[in-house]
């Protein structure tokens, strides 16, 4: 299971990273504020020759991630904990495609035209691909920060009075709109605007949209416009194979004069009526809701949360829906900020050993506001 690999990767890399010495992020302090040393980059690894002499097998950053997000292939494929769901949702889409392919697809080739077969396979390859980029692609996951650059995150005149970490909100300025950035005090940053930590698993997301459980994966910045295609496409895709069906259905039925004999020929209809209406009942009102937020400029998780109503337009829509529409389409995608594969370096051994320090009890705990204000108050 995800947490028994997880429970033998923390042992094992827990040995390593204590024989590998990182130099901590130096912060200083005036009246003016704090600045900060920066750690080696990510992209930088570790190259020097004592890791080497030290680290026979260096880790990566795979090693030293402490989500709960399972990545697998060298950080190729990012997906989540639950994949039943997920395959029940490809089980829906095989077996009405399988069912036209071997009942319908030879007299619609045959009779009709090619192009409807062909379509067809397309449109199938078209579902497959949206889905698995949707469930395995990085949906913006964002990298935690160390317990020094949150110290030097702000200075200690913008901190919460009696608090140890920063402001709980900053407010930003985004295209003339008053937009709060929340601190999350697992991975110590001011997340992103959009951007949400998903306790599932354990990870900030940048333009964070939900959690689907039929793609097993969260869908965010990186992949919702596969997962738009994906549920537009099983939609069109559906009604597509319930007309030839029905068609293929009404012409064995006159050619034999009976409806019964065309059951017989043409099971596929049965099936095929049957997923349709559990697809067009569920995924259908979640098509529809999504070109609303698409055309709104919102995502699911803003519009559940109130963020944009009340005569405040978003200030991230492009200008209306078909730009909107062509921008999630078309628009450049962002870069993946996690790169599994590479050799870590001394700054994310850093982060992993605090997030090692906090789950055992050694590093500095969570904020809580409310315990604070209770031992004050004493």
């Amino acid at each position: 299971s995800s947490a028994t690999h997880q429970a033998s990767c923390e042992r094992r890399n827990t040995n390593r990273i204590q024989s590998m010495a990182y130099q901590p992020v130096a912060v200083s302090e005036d009246g003016q504020g704090a600045t900060q040393t920066h750690p080696p980059s990510i992209h930088d690894g570790d190259s020097s020759d004592d890791d080497d002499a030290h680290d026979a097998d260096p880790p990566t950053v795979l090693d030293m991630y402490p989500g709960r997000t399972v990545v697998s292939c060298g950080g190729r494929f990012v997906r989540g904990r639950h994949p039943t769901v997920a395959l029940c949702s490809a089980l829906l889409a095989i077996v009405p495609s399988a069912f036209f392919f071997i009942f319908s697809a030879a007299y619609l080739w045959n009779q009709v035209h090619p192009a409807v077969v062909i379509v067809t396979a397309y449109l199938v390859f078209i579902l497959f691909a949206a889905l698995l980029w949707t469930a395995l692609t990085d949906p913006g996951i964002i990298p935690r920060a160390t317990i020094a650059e949150a110290n030097a995150l702000t200075p200690p005149s913008m901190r919460t009075e009696g608090a140890t970490t920063p402001a709980r909100i900053l407010s930003v300025m985004v295209n003339g709109q008053e937009v709060h950035l929340r601190y999350c005090y697992t991975c110590r940053i001011y997340k992103p605007p959009r951007c949400t930590h998903n306790s599932d698993n354990d990870d900030c997301v940048d333009e964070f949209d939900h959690f689907c459980p039929w793609v097993n994966n969260n869908v965010g910045a990186r992949n919702y416009r596969f997962f738009f295609l994906f549920v537009n496409t099983a939609i069109f895709l559906t009604i597509y194979l319930l007309v030839w069906t029905i068609f293929h259905a009404t012409k064995v039925a006159k050619a034999n004069d009976g409806f019964v004999d065309a059951l017989r020929k043409v099971p596929s209809i049965v099936v095929i009526s049957g997923m349709a209406v559990v697809v067009l009942a569920s995924v259908g009102n979640l098509v529809c809701y999504h070109h609303q937020l698409v055309g709104r400029g919102v995502t699911t998780n803003e519009d559940i949360k109130n963020r944009f109503r009340s005569n405040r337009n978003s200030p991230y829509t492009h200008g209306g829906y078909f730009m909107n529409v062509m921008w999630l389409l078309f628009g450049p995608r962002k870069p993946s900020l996690m790169r599994f594969n590479i050799q870590a370096s001394s700054y994310q051994r850093q982060v992993y050993q605090e997030y090692l320090d906090f789950k055992t009890g050694k590093g500095v705990q969570r904020y809580n506001p409310a315990a604070q204000q209770q031992q004050q108050q004493q």
